[in-house]
């Protein structure tokens, strides 16, 4: 039994799902997901969530907490991967946090204060909310504050938009109960590992998925970053094939997956390794840093 608490962190379609389910049966620990496409309920296919069965009995936190359209801030992401990490511990397993979306990792990994940001005001989120995404970037590139991650995602860009681009700057001290790690992964493999992804997703159950959600929860999609969903739309309006379908969400994806690494390589805690190894190393670290 470890006192530390595991973060597995890397680019979309690396892997890094598997390596934190087969360390959790190695070492006794749940995961809790930081991917922020993974808190929709519904969502399941177009965000690569694990399967029941992939999960191989593996208890996964952070998954379905909210109905498409809902908002669900990083401050209330923070709280909410708190009081997991305690309550797994309390029961003296370990907490395997595992994702992409790297400043909702970071949030817990450098204990932004979150309370101390630019408090909203009301009049000026109400004009950013009439505005389209298009619209909004183009606002931020006249302010010069750099994108975000998550650039097309409306709701990410008007957080981008009050805080002057300086989400993810009030970094503290990492909490020396933390161990960081990144899945490495080499460009030409992650490139080959996101088209394998998508040849596999892009069937009927994601075009079911999407129209099912469209049913339910009117407009919401538009909201969400996702890449495939407006593909799906297109391909449905018949305005392209599936193969461009595909090759529209490969490129999305790539895109997406160097946004991440160049996210992540700011932190300059995480320990990279590749795939096949990584599990390995986690589990000699904790050896080494057993406390």
């Amino acid at each position: 039994m470890t006192n530390k608490v595991i973060f597995i962190l890397g680019p979309t379609a690396s892997g890094k799902t598997s390596v934190a389910i087969e360390l959790a049966k190695r070492i006794g620990g749940e995961i809790i997901s930081a991917d922020s496409r993974a808190f929709y309920t519904g969502m399941d296919i177009a965000t690569a969530k694990p399967s029941i069965k992939e999960r191989q009995g593996i208890k996964h936190w952070g998954i379905d907490l909210i109905n498409p359209g809902k908002k669900y801030s990083i401050a209330e992401f923070k709280v909410y991967c708190e009081e997991k990490i305690a309550d797994i511990k309390s029961r003296g397993l370990v907490p395997i946090v595992v994702g992409g979306s790297g400043l909702y990792a970071d949030s817990v990994i450098f204990n932004y204060d979150l309370k101390s940001r630019k408090p909203k005001e009301d009049d000026a989120d109400a004009k950013l909310q009439k505005l389209s995404v298009f619209e909004l970037q183009e606002l931020i590139k006249k302010k010069g504050i750099g994108f975000p991650e998550n650039y097309k995602n409306k709701r990410y860009l008007i957080r981008w938009l009050e805080n002057d681009g300086k989400m993810g700057e009030d970094r503290g001290e990492i909490n020396l109960d933390y161990l960081v790690f990144g899945v490495y992964t080499k460009r030409d493999e992650l490139k080959e590992r996101i088209k394998l992804r998508i040849d596999k997703l892009f069937n009927q159950e994601l075009i079911d998925e999407y129209i099912n959600l469209n049913n339910a929860y009117p407009g919401a999609l538009e909201s969400i970053t996702t890449n495939y969903y407006p593909i799906i739309k297109r391909y449905l309006n018949k305005e392209i094939d599936l193969n461009e379908a595909k090759e529209l969400a490969y490129y999305a994806d790539w895109h997406l997956a160097k946004r991440q690494l160049t996210w992540l390589k700011r932190n300059k805690y995480i320990k990279w390794y590749k795939k096949d190894e990584i599990v390995d190393q986690i589990e000699a670290s904790i050896r080494i840093n057993k406390n």
